[in-house]
């Protein structure tokens, strides 16, 4: 069975999922108020509607959307592998009471059973891609607290920011400020029967209690078919107050269903428990469960001496800042900090995409993030709890200095990630670490050396160009910078390892859901199996074609086996599977079109006045794959897409 820790790590797949569209919508927002801080009050007049219908919001829907449409999709993968994995915990039982044992694929009722908890899980991203149920809190000309869907949010924000700017600078930036700790505060949240919810918080105990509840109704169906007639409650350390008493104890079915109903209930040792301020097991973030048993036979798990030390150390706790807290209150502590932290974290990003104007905030957030990541370390310190940080983990987040404002990175990218991987260093940048002039000294250096005539014709070759075949100037490029080089070739079970070196089920479309964003797929079809087979062993050890595609020329892969799987015709001859080797140089897309900025606006101080020189370099910074070669790149991240550029910074499955 699947162990609390390996539950959290489901959970956080889809968590991690929302903070990306979190920021993603934050980033937006940023924009918008750092566009209107430039215009003057009747150019913001002008603007206001264009700005509300500009396209901004639509993308936000659009994501919603997708990603509300992959959880549910995994929601249903998820909790059949967790059903699979109880049943084929339970099948010593089977065996033990001499019973059939039905495998789940077999077993279709249960698996009817496992579906309805997988809807009723599910229901709730169909309600977040209907975008009408998220949203932000702002506080309204009484002081009050109220709630706005994304639509509203988005309109909200312009209406204050255009009336605010017409007011003066200072209003402007005092308001907008206003708006962001309500933001950042706050957070993405989620409104149903009158209530609000932080969005991550109830994504994460939405999971877990399906998950919960999954494992639950199996256990309970498996205790009835071999003659279960009673109940164990599984054991934790720091358990909350209200299951303290009850953890590790057994009950007749009779007497459990009473316990569940919030009655008065007794064990099989006589004990009476009071169950009206109880959660039911398996709830509200109760991370215990229930165990099926054969009253009379089935023997406790824990004596009642190892429970009395549970609750002893529990109550044992440590002193903290000069309080003394239990454990479990100390647990509780973590989760405020975490929470804390996101918050932080949220206004940060919302003040790095706002401009230069809001330096100040951006700092101000920081250190903030500084001092409660010193009290979390603190308070594992006297505590000895185990560090969760991965809680306060944030899309989109960077860390910055107090006295240097980062330029904020938009692409797609996991902090649970970017703090294992030693592969992301480009993924933040400041803007004084690219010197323009030092890029053209390199690059016209570079230019000089490169034989003209061939030059010439590879220039004419483009110039000719149906876009049929691979790109002449990718070709050319690839040869050059001896980026055509063979990869890595791996083993297959060297593919299926998480990033703590855990051999995962090589299964695919298990492995997708435990996989970090390193392991990758691409999808290839040809016109028959063995033209399939031809190409597959071509991108392998074959000469390196220069694919294309509009988000820059490069061989394009992603993250989603699932998605890989239509490109290859759902033939699994045709996928390929691949990694990053340890020293690849990946960088987001967005930097590099913010490098491309800069070198356009100043060429002309630099550039090398022949129409050849003019021609490339025009080619070369046209292409976000070309100039990121250049530049030194191996490969580029977008989103949960990848371009490779350099076939040697990467390893293949053979």
């Amino acid at each position: 069975m699947l162990s609390e820790e390996a539950k959290e790590n489901l959970a956080q797949i889809f968590v991690d999922r929302v903070e990306d569209i979190n920021a993603s919508i934050l980033q937006q927002i940023g924009s918008v108020i750092k566009q209107i801080g430039t215009l003057t009050p009747s150019q913001a007049y002008q603007l206001q509607q264009l700005l509300k219908y500009g396209g901004s919001y639509e993308k936000i829907a659009k994501e919603l959307a997708r990603i509300s449409g992959k959880n549910v999709q995994d929601i249903y993968k998820i909790f059949d592998y967790v059903a699979s994995e109880n049943k084929e915990f339970a099948k010593q039982f089977y065996k033990y009471r001499g019973i059939d044992f039905i495998p789940y694929k077999k077993d279709f009722a249960l698996q009817n059973i496992v579906n309805s908890i997988a809807n009723l899980t599910a229901s709730t991203y169909i309600n977040i891609s209907n975008t009408s149920g998220i949203g932000f809190m702002f506080e309204d000309l009484n002081g009050q607290m109220t709630f706005k869907n994304i639509r509203q949010s988005y309109d909200e924000i312009i209406d204050r920011a255009v009336i605010s700017i017409s007011q003066g600078k200072e209003t402007y930036q005092q308001e907008m400020r206003r708006i962001m700790k309500d933001l950042g505060n706050n957070g993405l949240v989620m409104y149903e029967s009158g209530k609000t919810r932080r969005l991550d918080s109830a994504v994460r105990m939405n999971i877990l209690d399906g998950i919960r509840q999954v494992s639950i109704e199996t256990s309970r169906r498996f205790g009835a078919e071999y003659g279960a007639d009673g109940v164990e409650i599984s054991v934790h350390i720091n358990p909350a107050p209200d299951h303290e008493d009850i953890q590790g104890r057994q009950f007749s079915a009779e007497e459990y269903e009473k316990l569940e109903n919030h009655q008065e209930a007794k064990d099989t040792k006589g004990r009476e428990y009071d169950g009206a301020e109880k959660r039911q097991i398996g709830t509200l973030n109760c991370y215990h469960t229930e165990f099926p048993i054969v009253l009379g036979v089935s023997e406790p798990l824990y004596s009642d001496e190892e429970l009395k030390k549970i609750r002893d150390d529990n109550n044992k706790g440590f002193e903290f800042e000069g309080k003394h807290y239990t454990n479990y209150e100390g647990t509780q502590l973590q989760r405020r900090l975490e929470l804390e932290l996101r918050k932080a974290k949220d206004t940060q990003i919302l003040a790095r995409a706002s401009g230069d104007e809001f330096k100040d905030l951006a700092q101000e957030s920081q250190a903030r993030i500084n001092r409660l990541t010193g009290k979390y370390k603190d308070l594992l310190n006297a505590s000895g709890l185990k560090s969760q940080m991965k809680r306060a983990s944030v899309s989109g987040y960077r860390k910055i200095k107090t006295n240097q404002i980062i330029i904020p990175n938009f692409a797609k990218t996991r902090s649970v990630i970017d703090a294992q991987m030693p592969l992301g260093k480009e993924r933040s940048y400041i803007i004084e670490n690219f010197d323009v002039q030092d890029f053209f000294k390199k690059y016209n250096n570079f230019y000089d050396s490169l034989d003209k005539n061939e030059l010439l014709k590879v220039n004419n070759e483009y110039t000719k160009w149906n876009l049929e075949g691979e790109h002449p100037i990718g070709k050319y490029l690839n040869k050059t910078l001896k980026y055509d080089g063979k990869a890595e070739i791996i083993a297959k079970e060297d593919f299926f390892v998480d990033e703590h070196g855990n051999i995962i089920s090589e299964d695919p479309d298990v492995a997708e859901m435990f996989l970090d964003e390193n392991h990758w797929y691409r999808g290839i079809s040809g016109k028959n199996e063995k033209e399939t087979e031809m190409y597959i062993e071509n991108f392998k050890y074959g000469e390196f074609y220069a694919g294309k595609g509009v988000n820059g020329n490069g061989t394009y892969v992603t993250n989603s086996y699932t998605y890989a799987k239509r490109y290859a015709n759902y033939n699994e001859k045709g996928l390929l599977y691949i990694m990053p080797k340890e020293n690849a140089k990946i960088v987001n897309i967005d930097k590099i079109h913010w490098i491309r900025g800069l070198l356009e606006k100043n060429i002309d101080k630099y550039k090398i006045n022949n129409d050849l020189y003019l021609d490339f370099t025009t080619n070369v910074l046209s292409d976000e794959g070309y100039l990121a070669s250049i530049l030194g790149y191996d490969i580029i991240n977008i989103n949960e897409a990848k371009i490779i550029l350099n076939r040697k910074s990467i390893k293949v499955v053979k």
